[in-house]
């Protein structure tokens, strides 16, 4: 027979140390460990541009084989839905946060989708390509005006052929 759980209050030297700045833990870092954190995450950005760029490709070519009949439309949005979730979680991540914006409006454009007609496709098009000149552009961050203007335009069409 499951008992039912018990709360322990932490330990007084515990709370002491956690909270304390004279006897707990220094949180700081060394600028020498901070210096190998910063390289760590430039390699992964690179890393991650080739990532991206794979997965881009493997949609737009799957993108064509469904207009010319050589892969189902179900088979396709199952697939680059699942594309987008990860271009969705990776963005933000390494700093390419319109990447993340645009990841999340194919995202919500595929979701619970069976059929997309041929302006829906086009539409669908227009994120992977958008997604195409931020990582060829190396627009980190949220971007500038124009880059905001292009991502709420897109996030307009998103709505609208939904």
């Amino acid at each position: 027979m499951a008992r039912k759980a018990q709360i322990l209050p932490p330990r007084n030297d515990l709370k002491r140390k956690a909270v304390n700045q004279t006897k707990g833990i220094d949180l700081t870092l060394p600028p020498e460990f901070v210096a190998k954190l910063e390289q760590v995450v430039h390699r992964s950005r690179d890393k991650f541009v080739v990532d991206i760029t794979k997965r881009l490709t493997a949609i737009r070519k799957a993108c064509d084989m469904v207009e010319q009949n050589g892969m189902s439309m179900t088979r396709f949005i199952a697939e680059a839905h699942a594309e987008s979730l990860e271009i969705k979680g990776a963005g933000g991540t390494i700093g390419y946060q319109l990447i993340s914006e645009i990841g999340h409006l194919m995202d919500v454009f595929l979701r619970e989708k069976s059929e997309l007609t041929r302006v829906q496709m086009q539409v669908f098009r227009l994120a992977v390509d958008a997604i195409f000149v931020v990582l060829a552009q190396k627009i980190t961050g949220g971007g500038a005006t124009l880059e905001q203007q292009v991502v709420d335009s897109l996030s307009v069409a998103v709505r609208k052929y939904r």
